[in-house]
């Protein structure tokens, strides 16, 4: 499985001008053959596995409308008693959503286990403990730094000879669980475990969140592969030491 997007710019660093199927073929093959020893093998997911990445997404479109909704029309009197009426069935419909994800994972006992313990690390909660325990299950990842990377949560050097450019996170991999991962940072940052941590951080609010989500994902990361672990305050170092 190659990233379309990947593959569109080696066609144009190779210098192709055009594009049909044939060109793809050879500049795929031409890839494949370069590339090989850098490539591995796609795991696909299993049904359960599946359905839960599946469940998720849509409601992250569920709940993604529903602030969109009550944004729009929140400022509108006449519309306000539908309004509540529409947001309370979308509860409704992300309650049943939520209860088909518990259900799904009921049927994986030792990843519904995991993800559990995942939910003893300070602002991780349901859904997200959920989607970490779904990547680690299916994607055969060595170190937390694969999976930094994997989650898109990994600074992009962007240096030449003596100049040193800003950093910024890659964004490669799941939007969505990046997302889940900043809002626990959010939520994590005012819990008493991080709070001191979070001051000896000479950055930006944004930039020390962005940190503390990395962090989270290392501990996480950690905690998935120890089992029968939990999250052990005592033994978090100084945030100024997460990279």
């Amino acid at each position: 499985m190659l990233n379309p997007r990947d593959m569109r710019h080696y066609a144009l660093g190779l210098g192709r001008r055009g594009k049909t199927d044939r060109v793809d073929a050879q500049m795929i093959r031409r890839f494949i053959t370069a590339e090989r020893s850098h490539l591995r093998p796609y795991q696909p997911a299993t049904a359960v596995q599946h359905q839960l990445a599946l469940l998720q997404r849509r409601r992250a479109t569920v709940v993604k409308h529903r602030q969109a909704l009550q944004k729009a029309l929140r400022s509108v009197n006449e519309l306000e008693e539908p309004l509540h009426e529409t947001l309370l069935a979308l509860d409704t419909l992300l309650t049943r959503i939520d209860q088909q994800l518990n259900e799904l994972l009921t049927l994986q006992p030792a990843l519904k286990a995991n993800a559990r313990r995942l939910e003893s690390i300070p602002g991780i909660g349901r859904q997200t403990s959920t989607q970490l325990a779904v990547l680690f299950d299916r994607v055969p990842l060595n170190r937390s730094d694969a999976a930094v990377a994997f989650v898109g949560l990994d600074p992009r050097a962007c240096d030449s000879g003596l100049k040193r450019g800003r950093r910024r996170v890659s964004k490669r991999g799941p939007g969505e669980l990046r997302r889940l991962l900043y809002n626990c940072a959010q939520a994590a940052a005012k819990t008493a475990v991080w709070k001191q941590a979070l001051r000896a951080r000479e950055v930006s609010a944004t930039q020390a969140l962005v940190i503390l989500a990395r962090k989270l994902l290392r501990i996480a990361f950690s905690l998935w592969q120890q089992d029968e672990a939990t999250f052990d305050a005592q033994k978090i170092g100084c945030l100024k030491n997460a990279v």
